[in-house]
């Protein structure tokens, strides 16, 4: 498809466990001896037609009051505005570990995806301070029900996200 939207990515992790130290031995840590190295994979979402629509900023501040990551009537970077009916595709947060781009926070940004308080419920991803999460959705998910909030405080994160403008 001409002008196809694509959200291409990897992810990838190292077990590490903390070997206890002895009278002999320092603590050290090391790869999880089951396990045997790092974990890792790609991720790949391609629009599946015209309607699929990237939305990207690097200054959504999320706060304690759980709220839209993605609140209705934010710009499309193709044109555009969404709404709270719109399907989330694909979805990228990182928490700066900032209040405001330079000041240093350790608040740690909660994710909700179904329109609960992502404040006050336990069943929710939680995204540290440098950290980065992303997923695709089967279906999409109505923006409307992403719902975020910080441990306290202001955090300031990237968002990118592709929805479909339905």
């Amino acid at each position: 498809m001409a002008g196809e939207n694509k959200a291409q990515g990897a992810v990838s992790f190292t077990p590490i466990v903390l070997i206890a130290a002895d009278a002999d031995a320092d603590a050290v840590s090391a790869i999880h001896h089951d396990i045997k190295g790092t974990l890792g994979g790609e991720m790949v979402y391609s629009s599946t037609d015209a309607n699929d629509k990237w939305v990207y900023s690097t200054s959504r501040d999320v706060t304690g009051t759980s709220a839209d990551l993605i609140a209705a009537s934010t710009a499309f970077t193709e044109g555009g505005t969404t709404a709270t009916g719109d399907h989330v595709k694909f979805l990228f947060i990182k928490n700066s570990g900032t209040t405001d781009g330079s000041t240093a926070t350790t608040a740690v940004v909660y994710l909700c995806l179904d329109a609960g308080d992502a404040a006050a419920v336990g069943d929710v991803i939680e995204i540290g301070a440098g950290e980065a999460f992303q997923c695709k959705f089967k279906d999409g998910l109505d923006a409307a029900d992403i719902h975020a909030a910080t441990s306290t405080g202001t955090v300031r994160c990237t968002i990118a996200a592709i929805l479909d403008d339905v």
